[in-house]
């Protein structure tokens, strides 16, 4: 078996999966999708003892033909090996921020970690912003993110 960026393939070897072995077309012209799924613990177990780890995904992604205008990479809430490659490969930073005092109170942890990984560095992507998700304008938290 052999680790690919989220999936586990029969195939043999020790090497990763292409990224254009694994994307998805979609019903929207010149929208591809590469989904993520229950593996991608085995993926980050899999990237521990690798030589340059952060960078993995970047260099994945520099194979990939010049068709794509964006990419996006989702990544989940935490200071893992996945989201440092997804830091490592990104040129800016959309950082989706619950409308929550709990979710405020964490954004300070996630701003301090992205920027000690710059000083590291391990990325120069730049902040292109916040995006208040969960958005209820009854309630004050919600109304304080918001720029309008």
């Amino acid at each position: 078996m052999r680790l690919c960026l989220g999936r586990l393939s029969e195939r043999s070897g020790p090497s990763w999966a292409r990224l254009p072995d694994l994307k998805l077309g979609t019903q929207w012209p010149r929208l591809d999708l590469a989904p993520a799924s229950a593996n991608m613990a085995a993926v980050e177990a899999g990237l521990v003892p690798l030589p340059k780890r952060e960078d993995r995904l970047r260099r994945a992604l520099a194979d990939l033909p010049d068709s794509y205008q964006y990419i996006i990479l989702d990544c989940p809430p935490s200071a893992s090996l996945i989201a440092q490659n997804a830091l490592a490969a990104a040129d800016w930073i959309l950082a989706p921020v619950e409308a929550s005092n709990f979710a405020i109170a964490g954004l300070g942890n996630f701003y301090r970690w992205v920027e000690a990984l710059r000083e590291a560095g391990v990325h120069d992507a730049q902040w292109l912003g916040l995006l208040p998700t969960k958005y209820d304008r009854r309630q004050r938290i919600s109304r304080e993110l918001s720029p309008c």
